[in-house]
């Protein structure tokens, strides 16, 4: 596989604050850390672009989350 440069965005709820994370990698890598962001940032949406790209590869948006009550993991809920 080929690597690029990616950004990915971090956009607040209330759109006042956005973030930009700078990485170097696969699309498959991409994907893997816009979803790992986003559910470290639940609420926000995360998106990947390709670098000096207008458009969005991958696109993450997690609304909420739920802690299970046995484990005590935190679950995402994913936005449809």
């Amino acid at each position: 596989m080929e690597t690029e440069k990616f950004e990915i965005v971090i956009t607040s709820p209330n759109a006042k604050e956005i973030k930009t994370v700078t990485m170097e990698g696969t699309l498959d890598e991409a994907k893997a850390k816009t979803d790992h962001i986003a559910r470290e940032n639940i609420g926000s949406i995360v998106s990947a672009f390709a670098t000096n790209g207008f458009k969005s590869v991958y696109q993450k948006h997690y609304l909420s989350a739920i802690k299970c009550p046995k484990c005590g993991e935190i679950i995402p809920i994913e936005h449809l």
